[in-house]
């Protein structure tokens, strides 16, 4: 867990990853308006939104901790 805790790529991948579901999501929407274009899309970004962020929420929390038994 420490060198998951510790390693920068992981958590600069893990937080660019977010951000870009947060883009394209809010793009689909965007382009969609009022219709229900894109319905199914968005709620699987969502979806995949929801998991990334418990993943970037659990590295943060590991990170504090490993830094500060150490």
């Amino acid at each position: 867990m420490k060198s998951l805790a510790t390693n920068a790529p992981v958590a600069i991948i893990s937080v660019a990853s977010v951000l870009v579901l947060i883009i394209t999501h809010e793009v689909l929407a965007a382009i969609a308006g009022d219709s229900d274009r894109f319905v199914l899309t968005r709620r699987w970004l969502s979806r995949l939104f929801s998991v990334l962020f418990v993943a970037v929420a659990f590295l943060i929390i590991i990170r504090f901790y490993y830094l500060r038994t150490s």
